[in-house]
């Protein structure tokens, strides 16, 4: 974020990103706040990502942090199924990771092209990989707290 400018901006991208799943995938109306949500928890994380562990790997850190949103979401009755919240953030991850690599060195024809299709793989490899891993911590969590006595939980 480089300027006031892109505080305002990419939060409106992102409003009509959701905007247009709801629109185009013929998401139910009132599912509409729960992707916006998802998205924005994919997006603040992944930006936060870039910070921390760099650009090529920051789609990993968005689907770490999405992806007990989505588990979390999809106990409320007005959320839609976590499968459509998870399906939304990475289709949403995946060009923000692309984004985030260069893709545009690919168009213009730049000498380090091989570097950045190896940066694009990682990238999306990365995406996938959060998510398994994600699914998994939150399925131990969730089968561990089932074990424990109700008094502990």
């Amino acid at each position: 974020w480089n300027n006031g400018a892109d505080l305002a901006v990419l939060p409106a991208g992102v409003t009509l990103v959701a905007v247009g799943f709801v629109l185009f995938q013929s998401a139910p109306r009132y599912s509409l706040p729960w992707i916006l949500v998802s998205l924005l928890v994919a997006f603040g994380a992944q930006r936060l990502g870039a910070t921390l562990v760099g650009a090529d790997l920051s789609g990993f850190v968005g689907a770490l942090a999405v992806v007990p949103f989505t588990r979390l979401a999809a106990r409320f009755r007005s959320a839609p199924p976590e499968r459509v919240l998870l399906l939304v953030s990475f289709w949403f991850l995946v060009p923000g990771a692309l984004g985030f690599v260069g893709v545009n060195e690919l168009v213009i024809g730049s000498d380090r092209s091989l570097q950045t299709v190896l940066a694009t793989g990682l990238a999306l490899f990365s995406v996938a990989i959060g998510f398994l891993v994600a699914t998994g911590v939150s399925r131990d969590v969730a089968s561990l707290r089932t074990r424990l006595p109700r008094s502990q939980r």
